[in-house]
Order: structure tokens, then sequence, then C-alpha cells
């Protein structure tokens, strides 16, 4: 189904190893400059980001986790758009990653893959409706339910790693967000809601898995999770 935006897309690196700094990465994984930086806890936590491909790439480090998000260029302090071509996006993002894995010498034990969709709708009930649709367990009773929230896991395993256990956790409800124009002079000019049907949906490797992953599968891995990622955002859940 091709109504989805996202809020963002994220990959998420877990090792025993220590990684390269966030801006390096900006630097010379992504090619593009340095728009910001910052550490603390003496270089435990540290974040970059820049803008590729006119979104904004921002890294994140936090001890034996690394964090690739990529996102909408804020528009303002207030409003920052979705990913509406975040499918033509996805593959160039994984692939990007993927291929400094392959080379990065670092003992990866742990991937995820993620997003944040927004299937837009015009109305609350709209998007209750949408909400029965992917989230067929829940049979949901439009005018008499609201604040739903649905969080299930369906495990499965990988079929690139004999007897890797993966994880398909998806979260699912049903988001609203005002938007008021104010005059100059603090007058109220214009007021809109918009409703979405929102999920959340992260695919990763088990967390029970203390070895290294093989390297020459990394790649493989994240595709495989973006895959699984893609298919429960367009067919929801049984």
């Amino acid at each position: 189904m091709s109504g989805w935006k996202a809020e963002h897309l994220r990959i998420s690196i877990f090792a025993t190893g220590s990684f390269p700094a966030p801006k390096d990465i900006i630097l010379n994984i992504f090619r593009v400059d340095v728009e910001s930086a910052s550490e603390k806890s003496f270089g435990a936590e540290s974040k970059a980001d820049g803008v590729w491909m006119d979104k904004k790439i921002e890294v994140r480090k936090h001890v034996n986790r690394i964090d690739f998000v990529l996102s909408p260029v804020a528009k303002d302090e207030f409003e920052r758009d979705a990913l509406d071509h975040w499918r033509a996006d996805l593959p160039v993002f994984l692939n990007v990653v993927g291929d400094w894995l392959a080379v990065a010498n670092i003992p990866v034990i742990r991937c995820a893959v993620s997003l944040v969709g927004l299937l837009p709708v015009d109305s609350r009930d709209d998007g209750y409706v949408e909400f029965g649709n992917y989230v067929r367990p829940v049979k949901v009773r439009v005018r008499d339910f609201s604040d739903i929230n649905f969080q299930v896991n369906i495990p499965t395993t990988s079929g690139v790693v004999h007897g890797l256990e993966l994880n398909r956790i998806s979260s699912w409800a049903v988001a609203f967000a005002k938007v008021v124009s104010m005059g100059l002079a603090g007058n109220l000019m214009h007021s809109e809601t918009t409703y979405a049907l929102r999920a959340l949906v992260d695919i990763n490797t088990s967390s029970e898995r203390s070895e290294p992953l093989p390297t020459d599968a990394l790649k493989k891995i994240i595709l495989e999770l973006s895959d699984s990622m893609v298919e429960i955002l367009d067919k929801g859940v049984d």
C-alpha cells in the first residue's frame, strides 16, 4: 500500500568494540559536511548530523550502540515534514550502512531496522477503520473506542544466519496533530487537526546473542530486517 509516509528511518548497531566518532561517520561514510556535533560523558555519548540526499542524517553513539537516523530537514522550529519517498530512500540508506559494516571490522552482536510510519486519514473514525484493517486481531468498534494502543512481537528465524532469532515488533495507534496559525497581533488565524494511523515497526536480532554476527552477512541481515519491516507496514498483523 503506497499511502504510508515515514517520520524517520533508523538503523541501530550494537557491538562489543568501539565505534568511530559520529562526526567522522558523517564526513567519511555519508561524505557530507557536519552541520552540528556534540558529546557528553567524556565521549561515551555523542552525536552529529548533516544533510544527505536532501534529508537530515543523524548519527548517535551511546556506549556500545550506534544509531543512524534519516529524517526530513525541519522547515522551522515547529514543523517537520514526513518522508514521502522513503521507499526510494531506504535501499540507498541500507546500502551505505551495510557497505560500511562489511569493512569496518567492528564485532557486531545485534542489528535493528525500524521506522515510524504515518498513514494520513480524514478523521478519527477513518483512523480506527484503518487500525482495524491493519491490526486484525483487534475488533474495533469505531464509535465506541478511543486511545487504542496495540503492540505485538511476532518472532521468527533468520533466513541469512542459521538459528538467528528475529524480533518483529510493531506498535499501532491513531494519532492526531493540531496546527495553529497565529497572526502578527497574536490572534488565531487558522486551526487544523490532521489524523493518521501511526505504526512503529522495529525488526531486530535477538538480544540474547553474545557472539559477533558474521561480518560477511551483516549487510544481508539488515536487508532482511528491512524487508520484514516493510512487509509488516504494508500488510499489517494477523
